[in-house]
């Protein structure tokens, strides 16, 4: 007989079998359980996608979203903790970077710059106190314009063909006029490359 297969038998003959009735048993509390219609899933209004490596995608469901570095005092929803060995980003984080606000009623969501080395929406300046209005595909930086870390995307706002955005992340931010007309800055979704877009 084999080594492996003596140890195994002498193991199973070592395990117990123990008898469980009702009594041993906690009782279910019902409350805690929801049947599937009562399950509310909020649709996300907007996200932000991830432009550099280690940043992750993120539905926008709440009223308000806070990004920033985060503390025991400055409680925030995305920390941008996996960028601490990104020292040329993770150095212009502050605590609190940005919020966003959405008023559902009105369906616009807004950038607040609450961070020490400032935000840029579309490579302008918001500036520490100020606010922007976020429209879809504008392209968010921390600190200097070429730190950008997100694409805004509104979901209700579908201005480009449905083959387009299936595998390009579509900004505003215009490159310049050729001669197919405005050419905006893209990402491929599959690697987070950049592209030049043509919409037609």
């Amino acid at each position: 007989m084999a080594r492996g297969t003596k140890r195994r038998l002498e193991s199973e003959q070592k395990q117990k079998i123990v008898n469980v009735n009702r009594d041993d048993t906690q009782p279910v509390d019902e409350s805690v359980f929801t049947d599937s219609q009562s399950t509310n899933f909020t649709k996300p209004f907007g996200r932000l996608v991830g432009i550099r490596r280690g940043i992750s995608n993120i539905d926008l469901v709440e009223g308000q979203f806070v990004c920033g570095r985060g503390s025991d005092d400055a409680p925030i929803n995305y920390t941008f903790s996996t960028m601490c060995n990104d020292n040329g980003l993770y150095r212009f984080i502050s605590k609190i970077q940005f919020s966003i606000v959405r008023d559902f009623e009105s369906k616009k969501s807004v950038l607040h710059d609450h961070s020490r080395n400032g935000t840029l929406v579309n490579q302008d300046m918001v500036g520490k106190g100020n606010f922007k209005e976020l429209q879809n595909g504008d392209l968010i930086s921390i600190g200097i314009p070429s730190l950008i870390v997100f694409v805004y995307e509104d979901v209700d706002d579908r201005q480009y063909p449905d083959d387009l955005t299936r595998k390009y992340h579509v900004t505003s931010h215009s490159l310049g006029k050729g001669g197919f007309g405005n050419v905006l800055l893209g990402y491929k979704k599959s690697d987070r490359s950049v592209v030049r877009i043509f919409p037609k």
